[in-house]
């Protein structure tokens, strides 16, 4: 009946279309497939490295309180060769300091090492095996973390955290800037309440601020 309705060539077509449409499919199993098997692996990874962070925090936790204070941090991070003043390390904890006790619990330190993470892997694929960033490659780093700064404030906070004032910074002198410009970011946001990207402050907002982002 179907073929008497449909002239041939119609009919052609429509086998065509089903074979194609069947190759989709099976295209789109395909796909569905691999990013099924990198989403577990992807999920494997990670909780294969969250084993490791635990390990790692349950080690530096030696009172076994379940939190970690800034000197415990400080030691364990000077261990990686990863120098950071007390100050430095004091803001990492207040950054992911959801219960504000001053300390760091096992998730809080979970999310601090992904912010970390993401610092250090765009610094290492722009240090050309130098082991510094100078400026130009500092920026684009800071752009791919998603950090967008105007060139007055970018040079103001390199000055800053460029300690041996070369003109470049080290992986610990990079993570200490970002540390700051994220803490100013959530202060900012704090703030900025109808997302407008501007913010009015009155002097005792304004020392508040700036004691939060101390570094």
């Amino acid at each position: 009946m179907w073929q008497k309705q449909f002239p041939f060539q119609h009919l052609e077509l429509l086998k065509k279309s089903k074979k194609l449409f069947f190759w989709k499919k099976g295209k789109d199993f395909f796909r569905e497939s691999i990013l099924g098997l990198l989403r577990e692996k992807k999920l494997k990874a990670e909780m294969e490295n969250r084993a490791i962070l635990r390990e790692w925090f349950d080690r530096v936790d030696s009172q076994k309180t379940g939190n970690i204070t800034a000197a415990q941090l400080k030691s364990a991070l000077a261990v990686g060769n990863l120098q950071f003043s007390l100050s430095v390390v004091q803001q990492m904890i207040r950054m992911y300091d959801f219960d504000s006790n001053g300390t760091m619990s096992f998730e809080e330190f979970f999310e601090l090492n992904k912010f970390l993470l993401k610092v250090q892997q765009e610094f290492s694929s722009l240090e050309r095996g130098h082991g510094f960033l100078v400026p130009d490659e500092a920026y684009e780093a800071l752009v791919k973390i998603g950090f967008s700064l105007d060139s007055p404030a970018f040079y103001t906070v390199c000055e800053s955290f460029d300690r041996t004032k070369s003109g470049k910074l080290k992986l610990d002198d990079f993570i200490s800037l970002c540390i700051f410009v994220q803490s100013a970011r959530n202060l900012f946001n704090s703030f900025d309440t109808s997302k407008q990207g501007r913010v009015t402050l009155d002097f005792n907002q304004f020392v508040y601020c700036t004691s939060n982002c101390r570094i």
